[in-house]
């Protein structure tokens, strides 16, 4: 009912000449201010996607994909035409309640994190290591290659997209130990088998790679 009452008025005002040619500008606001929200926000987003910021309602509106999914056009055929559907991919395969059982190279009390660094140089058969709250210097050695303590599991998902090498991830989620390698879950369980614990995740890149 309200909006035939709206067009009955347009046509009135129309015909009697007493209504403006708006310009797309104003035509713009009078529709924003009839259905009482921005006319350029009726986009259908992406799946999994998020919308950059923009100066301007005018300006060209734009998605992007969060941490840890990948860009990709999908294809579908309908009434006989093929269509281009941008989405966003998941790139990780999340298994619940799975750590790795990661054992340490080697153990130093009271040490800085420029000592513990030295220490891992020093080591031919250390990648990664970590000072922890106790300021215990902690060696990692391959398939790890990256270690941190203290870490959300938005953070260690973060961190496996910055580095090409990462394949996998383990998250321990009481202690908030994040440990990354550079090999699939399969390879891992050979020298840190897989275990079971309540609220730890266990975590594979199933992108080659993170755009």
């Amino acid at each position: 009912m309200m909006v035939n009452a709206y067009l009955m008025l347009m046509v009135v005002l129309l015909w009697a000449g007493t209504l403006p040619v708006a310009s797309l500008e104003n035509q713009d606001q009078m529709r924003r201010m009839f259905w009482g929200k921005s006319v350029c926000n009726r986009y259908i987003l992406p799946v999994n996607a998020v919308w950059i910021q923009r100066a301007r309602c005018e300006d060209n509106k734009q998605f992007q994909c969060p941490t840890g999914f990948k860009s990709q056009v999908q294809t579908t055929c309908r009434n006989g035409l093929w269509h281009l559907e941008p989405t966003c991919q998941d790139c990780y395969k999340y298994t619940k309640d799975r750590f790795a059982a990661v054992d340490i190279l080697n153990g130093f009390l009271n040490k800085t994190q420029a000592e513990c660094d030295d220490l891992c140089s020093g080591n031919g058969q250390c990648s990664s290591f970590v000072v922890n709250f106790a300021k215990d210097c902690l060696l990692f050695s391959p398939p790890i290659f990256f270690a941190s303590y203290n870490t959300t599991l938005a953070q260690c998902v973060d961190e496996c997209s910055k580095l090409d090498d990462c394949l996998s991830f383990s998250h321990v989620g009481g202690s908030g130990r994040c440990f990354i390698f550079n090999a699939t879950i399969s390879i891992v369980n050979n020298t840190a088998p897989i275990r079971s614990f309540s609220g730890d995740t266990l975590v594979e890149k199933i992108c080659p790679t993170i755009l």
